[in-house]
């Protein structure tokens, strides 16, 4: 169990640890952290608004790429990090609030109405 997140769960029960490794709940994504980011772009597309030059900059140096298994991943966080010269740490903690699976994949059955949709959200990749 994570150093932090046991202090935090000691005086705050209703913490959850949500490792970004992990497997994501939409079979779309790689990795949990894929969900997160792909959920927030739906929330700017959607009209989230964000005030901050730091989080913008972070958030559109992230890219994103298909693996080998034709899932959606993001760029590694250490090259993120030699391109912002710092962490993306405001970045990952607003994508943590968007952890809760896309309700909208729920609608969508193959994989090519999937990645329309996925576009639709965040563009096209080669943009």
């Amino acid at each position: 169990m994570n150093g932090y997140f046991a202090v935090l769960n000691k005086e705050y029960p209703n913490v959850n640890l949500i490792p970004f490794a992990s497997k994501a709940s939409n079979e779309s994504y790689a990795n949990k952290r894929a969900e997160m980011y792909f959920n927030l772009a739906k929330a700017v597309r959607n009209g989230l608004y964000i005030d901050d030059p730091m989080l913008t900059e972070e958030l559109t140096n992230t890219r994103f790429m298909l693996d080998k298994n034709d899932k959606y991943i993001l760029m590694p966080k250490a090259e993120l990090k030699l391109i912002l010269n710092r962490s993306p740490d405001t970045a990952d903690a607003l994508a943590l609030t968007f952890c809760d699976e896309d309700r909208m994949f729920e609608k969508r059955n193959n994989k090519k109405q999937i990645r329309q949709y996925v576009r639709s959200v965040l563009g096209d990749p080669d943009d």
